[in-house]
C-alpha cells in the first residue's frame, strides 16, 4: 500500500496526485511476465495433451489392426486345416497300405519259397541217368558236378547227393554230400577250399546263384548241427565229406550274397 503524504509544494501536491491515479489503475498489479509464462505453461499443457490423445488413438487403432490381421490369419489357417485329410483316417490307411504291402511280400517270398523243384534226368560218372535238381560248381578247386535228387551209398559212388534242407536256391540250408576219394573225384578236393571262394548252383532250369564261403571245420561224424535250418532268412549251402580214414567229416559252409 502506498501512502501519499501532501505538503504546501503545489508542484509535488500535483505529482502526488497523478501517482495516486496511476496507482488506483487496474493493471498497476498485474505483471507482463507473468502474463506470458502462463500463456507459454497453457500451450504446452494443451500441445501435450494432443500428444497424448493421438498417441492413444494411435495404439487403438494399431491394435484393431493386428486384432483384424489376427483374425484373418485364423480364418486362413481354418481355412487350410480344412483342407487338410482326416490325421486319423490317414494314418489308419497308411497302417493299412504298409499292412498289405507286407502281407504282399510274404506272399511273394512264399511263392518263391515254393518254386516248383525242376528234376532232370542227367548222365552221372558211371555214363548212366539219374535224378538231378542241380549242378555243383567251384571254380578254383576244379570241382563240376550234378547234385542227385536222393542219397544212398549207391548214388554217392557216381556222384554228389542233395542229403538234407532247402531245395536248390531257396532259403534256408542245401546240404550236399560226396565222398572224399583219393584220385580227387566229387569232394577229393574239398578240404583245399578257403574262405571267400564261389560255390554256384546252377538249377535244371538254368538258375544259377553264386555262394561265398564263410566257414570250413572238421567235426564229429554224428555232429548235425551243420545240418540246421536257421538262416536268418538267407540261402545257404553246406557242403559236406569225410577226412581220409573217415573218423571225421569236412564241412565248408556259404552263402548268397
Amino acid at each position: 500500500m502506498i501512502q501519499i503524504l501532501y505538503t504546501n509544494d503545489s508542484s509535488y501536491n500535483e505529482r502526488i496526485a497523478s501517482a495516486r491515479e496511476f496507482a488506483t489503475q487496474p493493471d498497476f498489479y498485474d505483471i507482463p511476465k507473468r502474463k506470458q509464462k502462463r500463456v507459454v505453461n497453457s500451450s504446452g499443457m494443451i500441445i501435450t495433451s494432443l500428444l497424448l490423445v493421438i498417441a492413444v488413438c494411435t495404439v487403438v487403432l494399431m491394435g484393431l489392426g493386428s486384432l483384424n490381421m489376427k483374425s484373418e490369419a485364423m480364418s486362413q489357417d481354418g481355412n487350410v486345416i480344412g483342407q487338410l485329410p482326416n490325421f486319423e483316417l490317414s494314418m489308419k490307411q497308411s497302417i493299412q497300405q504298409t499292412a498289405t504291402a507286407m502281407d504282399n511280400n510274404i506272399l511273394k517270398e512264399a511263392k518263391v519259397a515254393e518254386k516248383k523243384l525242376v528234376v532232370k534226368k542227367t548222365i552221372a560218372s558211371d555214363g548212366k541217368a539219374y535224378d538231378a535238381v542241380a549242378y555243383l560248381s567251384i571254380p578254383s578247386l576244379g570241382i563240376k558236378y550234378p547234385v542227385l535228387a536222393k542219397t544212398s551209398d549207391a548214388l554217392l559212388k557216381v556222384s554228389l547227393n542233395k542229403y538234407w534242407g532247402a531245395n536248390p536256391n531257396q532259403v534256408g540250408n542245401m546240404c550236399i554230400v560226396g565222398h572224399n576219394y583219393n584220385d580227387s573225384r566229387f569232394f577229393g578236393k574239398l578240404n583245399q577250399i578257403k574262405n571267400g571262394e564261389e560255390i554256384i548252383i546252377t538249377e535244371m532250369d538254368g538258375e544259377s546263384v553264386s555262394y561265398y564261403v564263410y566257414e570250413t571245420d572238421m567235426i564229429d561224424p554224428y555232429d548235425t548241427a551243420c545240418t540246421s535250418q536257421k538262416t536268418n532268412g538267407r540261402k545257404e549251402i553246406t557242403l559236406i565229406t569225410c577226412n581220409v580214414d573217415g573218423s571225421q567229416r569236412f564241412i565248408a559252409k556259404a552263402r548268397a550274397n
